[in-house]
């Protein structure tokens, strides 16, 4: 396995994830289904839970970088919140996939479904945005998070190995 010479910042990473939601925020709110603003809202709470508590309670627990630091910025912080964990546990972990994919998934299709209804530019460019950052973000992580990273075997990301060619 050759290291990747060129590291992304914690702070990076999180502040792209934190954009994508605002875009898939900003998009649901513009889905023209009954209720969108509230849609909207209860979507960024679920991201934020998951994201600041959720997942650390149950994924980050688990993992090799517990304590230490991580290519995400999490593992000095998951001590405080929660004790460690079973690195064997890692790899039979759902949540991941339940998170990433109500995170990934559910602002896009709506979005794509309410552009069927009745076309929207701005909901257009939303949806477009949104898809694209939820890619830069995706090959971010895998090409300068995952070739160095321990729990790699076991990761989730890794279970998604199909969808790029592997460095």
């Amino acid at each position: 396995m050759r290291a990747c010479k060129i590291s992304l910042s914690p702070f990076f990473l999180n502040a792209l994830f934190l954009l994508t939601a605002s875009v898939g925020a900003t998009g649901l709110y513009f889905v023209s289904l009954s209720g969108s603003g509230w849609l909207s809202l209860i979507w960024v709470v679920w991201i934020l839970i998951n994201y600041l508590f959720l997942v650390r309670l149950k994924v980050c627990r688990h993992c090799y970088f517990y304590g230490q630091s991580c290519p995400m910025g999490w593992g000095k912080v998951v001590p405080r919140l929660t004790s460690q964990g079973c690195l064997d546990k890692f790899s039979q972990l759902t949540w991941p996939f339940i998170y990433f994919g109500s995170f990934a998934l559910l602002p896009q299709v709506l979005m794509i479904i309410s552009l069927i209804r009745s076309f929207s530019l701005l909901l257009a460019c939303l949806a477009a945005l949104f898809g694209l950052l939820g890619l830069v973000l995706f090959l971010l992580a895998r090409i300068f998070c995952c070739p160095t990273c321990r729990m790699k075997p076991s990761c989730f990301l890794s279970r998604l190995s199909f969808l790029i060619n592997r460095r």
